[in-house]
């Protein structure tokens, strides 16, 4: 484990000497808790490098291939109670924010290897699941009817909330600043990408078989990618979402970046799209939930069931389209985008305070970019919540994409997008307990050629930082390098 994780100063060569002390600690971790690959043991000391490399260092774990072998020797995957799963890496993603999360599990392991014998692993399952219960959060009646309330007109206005809900202006306020407070809402930065020169570009390659590597050119680090998804259960494929500027092109531009992945062991096809950014939507429907169980899945399916079988209805896409009227950008713009984006400082007082500018001026500036739907926030829920997760891809037209978008809007969450030349991607957020259910549901109602289904897939976040040194003032367009999109 202290040699991959050494691995990593290749990716982060400015990083050498913090991730030389990971490296010890990770070897002191294997000593201490007698870790060998297929144990409990190698499954904590895992988590607890990932913890270290991610949370305190800041690195996202790019040298993918590396860390799915680390992953890969875990132990493997069992059925545990009313259809809880223990999958790693995947049930210690959500604990990878509690700070005593390792201390407490790794201290339970000792107790059980030393008081349980030979049922050690199937005590500690036991003590495993109801440590992560214990870590989501619980809701009060009230504070849910808050919650939905902030997720379904994406609002964290304590009048609005007080308003529609027959309550006082303070109550809101206070139930809204708890709800921030113990991460069950997020309030997040959200940015036109038509307006300042941007643009989405999917990637979708099919894959031979759930053990396929990642092909070599997504190992690289690239300023562009966004979001990365390969999937390990159902159909055998990866998405990846890269964010460039609104010129570059995949038949020119990254045309050999492109092949390489073609050319990967294990790729039979690659597909790339522009999103068409009016398509989008997003959708939160947290109904079955009481702050504290979700509803019977046949409760919650019912609806689902029936959904997809009636007439479509119209779908209110959720991405405005900005008013770039009489609107040029300029540095001043960027450099108050970038730090509302990158650097979440959303108020015109931290604004003033960064930029070192006059009040008047960030305030008016601000202002308008926000009226002009250039910039804005979107309010996410925490995923604890709802942590199953099903990915489809499959090839539609505008009435089987709205048709699609209504059916799933029963389900907890939805993110959708739809490509110009005709796919749809959905990632779809479930209750855990009730994914595998709604996987088998999807997939007897769904019949569609060339449709690509998966759960429980692996997402790779990359704490993704829009790259404004790219943006050049006096051109005013952005600069993709040569070495940006590597081939392999």
């Amino acid at each position: 484990m202290s040699r991959l994780v050494l691995s990593l100063t290749e990716v982060w060569p400015e990083r050498v000497e913090e991730i030389q002390a990971v490296a010890e600690e990770a070897g002191v971790l294997q000593r201490d808790l007698g870790a060998v690959p297929g144990t409990i043991a190698w499954d904590l000391a895992c988590f607890r490098v990932e913890q270290i490399l991610m949370t305190q260092l800041h690195l996202p774990p790019c040298d993918m291939e590396a860390w799915e072998s680390l992953w890969a020797s875990t132990t493997k995957m069992r059925m545990w109670g009313s259809g809880l799963a223990y999958r790693p890496p995947y049930v210690y993603l959500t604990l990878l924010k509690f700070p005593d999360a390792f201390s407490s599990l790794s201290e339970m392991y000792k107790r059980h290897l030393h008081e349980s014998g030979e049922n050690v692993r199937e005590a500690f399952l036991r003590d495993f699941f109801d440590f992560c219960a214990k870590k989501t959060p619980r809701l009060s009646a009230g504070q849910m009817r808050v919650f939905r309330f902030v997720l379904e007109n994406q609002t964290v206005s304590p009048n609005a909330v007080a308003e529609s809900l027959g309550t006082t202006k303070g109550y809101a306020s206070r139930i809204i600043n708890d709800l921030k407070r113990r991460s069950v809402i997020w309030e997040i930065a959200r940015v036109s990408l038509p307006a300042i020169g941007l643009k989405t570009v999917v990637l979708v390659a099919d894959l031979d078989s759930p053990t396929t590597p990642m092909p070599l050119a997504l190992q690289h680090p690239c300023p562009w990618l966004y979001n990365l998804f390969q999937t390990r259960t159902g159909d055998s494929f990866l998405v990846a979402n890269f964010i460039v500027p609104a010129s570059w092109q995949a038949e020119t531009n990254g045309r050999h970046f492109v092949e390489s992945i073609a050319r990967s062991s294990g790729v039979s096809r690659v597909r790339v799209s522009d999103r068409v950014e009016s398509y989008c939507y997003n959708h939160y429907n947290y109904s079955g939930f009481d702050g504290r169980e979700w509803a019977p899945y046949e409760q919650m399916s019912e609806d689902f069931r029936s959904c997809f079988k009636q007439s479509n209805n119209p779908v209110n896409y959720t991405i405005p389209a900005p008013d770039l009227e009489e609107f040029e950008l300029e540095k001043s713009h960027m450099d108050i985008i970038s730090a509302f984006v990158n650097d979440r400082v959303m108020s015109v007082r931290g604004l003033r305070k960064r930029l070192k500018r006059d009040y008047n001026y960030v305030l008016e500036t601000l202002s308008d970019l926000r009226a002009r739907d250039i910039l804005g926030t979107r309010i996410v829920p925490t995923p604890l919540f709802a942590s199953g997760m099903i990915i489809m891809v499959v090839p539609v037209d505008e009435d089987r994409y709205s048709r699609l978008c209504n059916t799933f809007s029963y389900l907890p969450e939805v993110y959708a997008q739809r490509t110009d030349d005709g796919w749809g991607v959905f990632m779809l957020r479930t209750p855990e307990r009730y994914t595998k259910r709604y996987f088998d549901d999807i997939r007897a109602l769904m019949m569609y050629d060339d449709m690509l289904l998966s759960y429980h897939g692996n997402m790779h976040f990359f704490g993704w930082k829009m790259p404004v040194d790219r943006w050049d003032p006096a051109t005013k367009e952005w600069v993709v390098r040569d070495d940006d999109f590597v081939k392999a």
